[in-house]
């Protein structure tokens, strides 16, 4: 045999062995090390998968502040596929000077998701929109205070709005409620509702 066919032969076998040797080290340390298994491609929105921003479960977002004075509709834009949105915030009047002496702390939530939600029925049951799950729901309490005469402290719960305090009278002086959300869109829509004198101020974290 010639010694360039020689050559070329051990060339072979050498490259198959070698071959052989990188796969069974790539099964053996691969996950260990995570080594990516990553065809040749470059990020040109032509020759690689572009994943859209709609398809991207987002991490927190924080809305530090929400000031509401009159009664509105507003939407919030950029939000999509959220699973909860909390508020904390509080409710003041100030008619009578600042600081407010008639104020109320607000706490309020929306799930967003296959949702259901609890009748105020006795004993309690699920009911649901047609008999189907609700795309979200949403509950708020708060406690209202009056510090020129405490004993006019008043709690107030929701189970269909994430914003909502009440005075002494129970009458409703602050109402925040999410009547749409459209996730192909990403907006999200809220009615505001205030009493005379009254302001809702707080911050949303979006989850």
């Amino acid at each position: 045999m010639e010694p360039l066919d020689l050559y070329s032969k051990i060339q072979t076998l050498v490259i198959n062995e070698a071959k052989k040797q990188a796969e069974l080290v790539y099964e053996k340390k691969g996950t260990k090390y995570n080594v990516a298994d990553v065809p040749t491609h470059s990020h040109n929105g032509i020759d690689s998968v572009q994943l859209n921003y709609k398809n991207i479960i987002q991490g927190n977002k924080y809305i530090t502040l929400l000031v509401e004075d009159v009664v509105e509709d507003v939407t919030i834009g950029g939000i999509f596929n959220p699973t909860r949105i909390s508020f904390y915030g509080f409710a003041a009047n100030n008619a009578d000077g600042t600081p407010a002496t008639k104020r109320a702390v607000i706490s309020g939530e929306i799930n967003f998701g296959r949702c259901f939600s609890v009748s105020d029925l006795t004993p309690p049951i699920v009911v649901t929109a047609i008999g189907q799950a609700v795309p979200f729901v949403q509950s708020g309490n708060s406690m209202y205070i009056d510090t020129t005469d405490l004993t006019k402290t008043r709690v107030g719960a929701s189970g269909v709005n994430f914003i909502y305090a009440v005075d002494d009278s129970a009458s409703v002086v602050a109402q925040g409620t999410v009547t749409d959300y459209n996730n192909q869109t990403g907006v999200l829509s809220i009615s505001f509702t205030v009493g005379t004198n009254w302001k809702i101020q707080g911050g949303f974290t979006i989850n």
